[in-house]
């Protein structure tokens, strides 16, 4: 995943009154080629992401609100990752269903 298309993402899930500052030639020369890569994660520890890309930024969003707005963050973080546990754990339950 490059870094601007992160970026892009979590803008996205920002929504409105956010926006790209910078980036545009006043960077170092590599800032182009930058990339976020888990390959040795993976390999050295057998990790393996629990969600997408796309539904960890919008946690990251979220929680980022929360704090900025002098929210209670571990709340907000244990409230939202028990509903996806949750969910999740219907998701198995479905797919052990439709596979017997």
């Amino acid at each position: 995943c490059q870094t601007g298309a992160l970026v892009d993402l979590f803008i996205r899930h920002w929504g409105e009154g956010l926006q790209r500052t910078g980036g545009q030639g006043g960077g170092p020369h590599e800032a182009n080629f930058l990339k976020l890569d888990c390959a040795k994660l993976k390999t050295a520890l057998g990790w393996e992401p629990r969600w997408p890309l796309d539904t960890a930024v919008a946690m990251v969003v979220e929680w980022t609100r929360c704090w900025m707005g002098g929210g209670d963050v571990r709340a907000c973080m244990d409230a939202r990752t028990k509903a996806l546990t949750q969910i999740n754990m219907r998701l198995l339950q479905l797919e052990r269903h439709i596979g017997k």
